[in-house]
């Protein structure tokens, strides 16, 4: 699907104007100085964030179905640059074209001006282009006296579906305007242009004739963004110290954001776990052993990290690179004792998250407030009374494993029975990483 290219009606760049540094939005109103990027450039998504960057920038396959065909060449459509095959018969089949497109100058504009759209690719400023054909007249005439580009350009809606397409679907559109349903709700609007070089990169220019076709839309408020990068020199101590400075900042930034008119929408921050929000875990807690600072951080990285909130809210909006957000994320489960893992899209994620919610479900506690005392709880039983033997005739407390027993209180049993039975592992599984940890 596509949303509709209407010519005669602005559009909108989003971009930044915070902090003082960058001032964007400034520069594209009063001087008219633009970043003119590349297709490819949209790739590095370690340079922008994953609402932005996307690995498969100008690549798509598409499936040409062929009923009966033979004793002829099978041309392929004009969409896909690469030569001729010679086949001789085929019967109710499949022909697979991968394309992966040679590079573009491209600037990016969206249809109509949304504020959660804004805000959900990191973007604090919207400027409105009242006349595009016209923005675009001018730009192009910039690029080609810069001897830049051949004079070829297009300007169109993107059309977004799956990365496998059907060729009937997509039939005499270029490849740089097709793009993946992730990203249909940034409506994107695309002015491309032919380069004169086969290797090129993003190019800043000024053309201040473009100023009077601008206006600000909107501009969000400025939030101080914290600093979420430390050194690897660093010693234990000093990081530990700086992570838990880290997390203080995540938290203390999330709640001003939730303050924002995005608070209502799909994408905004949530401080409630059931009903419990930081200061009543804290005051559920202050009596007990659960009032340790780490442990609350422990709670809300927690939640961060399972519904990615972390990734989505604090990467775009915290001026962070993936690799400062990785590392950092990457620390905290080290000292956690949470084992992440990096799938395709390169996204972190927990491995064994449900197990330990297993636990916590039983106790009426956070997360990793259980999942910090219940192991302890069971080694150390472990370790009293690890000389006893598998047999029926022990007491009610005792919890056989073959090959071994555990004796431990009726709360411990209870949370490592339902452990067992919940978490996929099997009981010799569990004690073999109960002796592993005591050895």
């Amino acid at each position: 699907m596509s949303s509709k290219f209407d010519p005669t009606q602005p559009l909108f760049k989003y971009t930044d104007e915070y902090p003082p540094d960058k001032k964007y939005a400034t520069g594209m109103l009063q001087h008219g100085i633009l970043k003119i990027g590349t297709l490819h450039d949209f790739r590095k998504v370690e340079d922008y964030n994953y609402t932005i960057g996307d690995i498969y920038e100008g690549r798509s396959q598409f499936i040409d179905h062929i009923d009966h065909t033979e004793g002829r060449k099978i041309k392929k459509p004009p969409l896909v640059n690469s030569s001729k095959k010679t086949i001789v018969t085929i019967k109710n089949s499949f022909n697979a074209y991968d394309v992966d497109s040679q590079d573009f100058y491209i600037f990016c504009v969206t249809i109509g001006h949304s504020t959660k759209g804004m805000q959900k690719t990191g973007y604090n400023a919207s400027v409105r282009i009242n006349n595009p054909m016209e923005f675009m007249r001018i730009i192009t005439q910039e690029l080609i006296g810069q001897g830049l580009i051949t004079g070829e350009c297009w300007i169109d809606a993107c059309m977004y579906g799956e990365r496998h397409r059907s060729l009937k679907e997509v039939q005499n559109i270029p490849v740089f305007f097709l793009k993946s349903t992730d990203f249909e709700y940034q409506k994107e609007v695309r002015m491309v242009w032919a380069p004169t070089e086969s290797s090129i990169g993003h190019k800043i220019i000024e053309c201040p004739a473009i100023a009077k076709l601008l206006s600000l839309q909107e501009l969000l408020p400025k939030i101080e963004k914290p600093n979420l990068s430390y050194s690897p020199r660093l010693k234990d101590e000093e990081l530990l110290k700086k992570t838990y400075e880290v997390v203080d900042s995540i938290i203390e930034y999330l709640q001003k954001y939730k303050d924002t008119e995005e608070q209502n929408s799909s994408d905004s921050i949530s401080f409630k776990n059931g009903s419990q929000t930081l200061s009543e875990l804290q005051e559920k807690y202050k009596a007990g052993p659960f009032m340790e600072k780490d442990l609350l951080i422990k709670e809300y990285a927690n939640r961060g990290f399972r519904d990615g909130r972390l990734e989505r809210i604090i990467l775009p909006h915290a001026g962070l690179n993936e690799k400062e957000l990785a590392s950092t994320l990457q620390r905290l489960a080290e000292l956690f004792e949470i084992r992440l893992a990096v799938n395709d899209n390169k996204f972190l994620k927990i491995e064994r998250a449900s197990e330990y919610r297993f636990w916590a479900r039983n106790f009426d506690m956070p997360i990793f407030m259980f999942a910090e005392k219940a192991p302890e709880l069971i080694l150390q039983a472990y370790k009293d009374e690890k000389k006893f033997t598998a047999g029926s005739d022990k007491p009610e407390s005792t919890l056989s494993i073959e090959p071994y027993s555990l004796k431990l209180s009726p709360e411990v049993r209870k949370a490592l029975a339902w452990f067992v039975k919940n978490s996929g592992a099997t009981p010799s599984e569990v004690m073999d990483e109960l002796q592993q940890t005591i050895r």
